[in-house]
């Protein structure tokens, strides 16, 4: 069995423009086909661990110059 190089597949699949519309899919089936609690309960933990990071950004900006990061940490 053949060794898939997620890399390359990425590359691949950015290459050809199918990123985007595959990353649609995907969000949509998960909002539609149930998710194992387990699954819900990570993809939260992630949701909520990233919110924290934002927030904790903004709180620790000094100048407000540095505001200017801000839409690429959403990004």
């Amino acid at each position: 069995m053949e060794k898939v190089n997620f890399r390359e597949l990425a590359r691949n699949l950015h290459r050809m423009g199918l990123g985007t519309p595959l990353l649609l899919i995907v969000m949509l089936g998960m909002m539609v086909l149930p998710l194992p609690p387990m699954a819900l309960d990570t993809l939260f933990t992630f949701n909520i661990a990233i919110s924290l990071m934002v927030l904790l950004v903004v709180l620790y900006t000094r100048r407000p110059l540095d505001f200017a990061v801000f839409p690429t940490v959403l990004l």
